[in-house]
């Protein structure tokens, strides 16, 4: 029993850390520091090393962190993954 709490607490514990990284990267985005920085337009993901997340996931990343032409050729590559 302790096993699985200890589990849902780590799974709770990654999904709320992941939203905080992309919340920082959306507020971020939204100051125009990365524009600020390189003088352009920037495409933003997150991933992590040990973790797969599923496609849609990745979609609705991509979505929430980009409102340019990235996000719309990236959406578009990820379409030709399934063909």
């Amino acid at each position: 029993m302790k096993t699985g709490l200890k589990m849902r607490q780590l799974l709770c514990f990654r999904k709320s850390l992941f939203s905080t990284c992309i919340n920082v990267l959306k507020k971020l985005k939204g100051e125009n520091f990365f524009k600020n920085i390189t003088g352009e337009e920037v495409f933003l993901t997150f991933t992590v090393s040990d973790y797969e997340f599923e496609n849609k996931e990745v979609e609705d990343i991509i979505i929430q962190l980009n409102d340019n032409d990235y996000q719309t050729e990236y959406l578009e590559w990820m379409k030709s993954w399934a063909d």
